[in-house]
């Protein structure tokens, strides 16, 4: 009996002192992962063909937004003058964006519909209904992916 108590003693020790690695979730490749750099935007009413289209100057208006792949998002934005900043998580289903963080997001948790290609990321907004224009207005935001060369 003396003899089994020894391996049965040694494979306990072993068990119970085996760590398990607790490693972040990465999520699968979505095509957003990533730095992307506000190349422009476009603006108007949903119901009109007239829209407008603003392009960033890297200066006085800019936005850098950075996907991670475990789920963290951070935007930093110069908005001509007032600098704001938005961080917190995302999630991607389909081709829907869910975030949800802290910061200047007007929406408490957006969502939005994308597309990305390697070079590119559209993110689609549409906004709420206006009732004193009796319209719904968009807004697109047009990335292009930063580049370590």
């Amino acid at each position: 009996m003396k003899k089994y108590i020894l391996p049965i003693l040694f494979m306990s020790l072993l068990y119970w002192s085996c760590e398990e690695e607790v490693e972040e979730e990465v999520l699968p490749e979505v095509g957003i992962v990533g730095t992307w750099n506000l190349g422009y935007m476009i603006e108007g009413f949903v119901d009109s063909s007239n829209a407008d289209t603003i392009y960033t100057d890297g200066v006085e208006f800019f936005m850098i937004s950075i996907f991670d792949s475990v789920g963290n998002y951070n935007i930093a934005t110069q908005i001509f003058g007032e600098s704001k900043n938005e961080s917190g998580t995302w999630s991607v289903t389909g081709n829907q964006l869910d975030m949800v963080g802290i910061g200047f997001l007007e929406d408490e948790n957006p969502s939005y519909e994308f597309t990305s290609t390697n070079d590119n990321l559209a993110i689609y907004h549409s906004q709420i209904y206006d009732p004193d224009l009796n319209s719904v207005s968009f807004i697109n935001l047009i990335f292009d992916k930063e580049t370590n060369d």
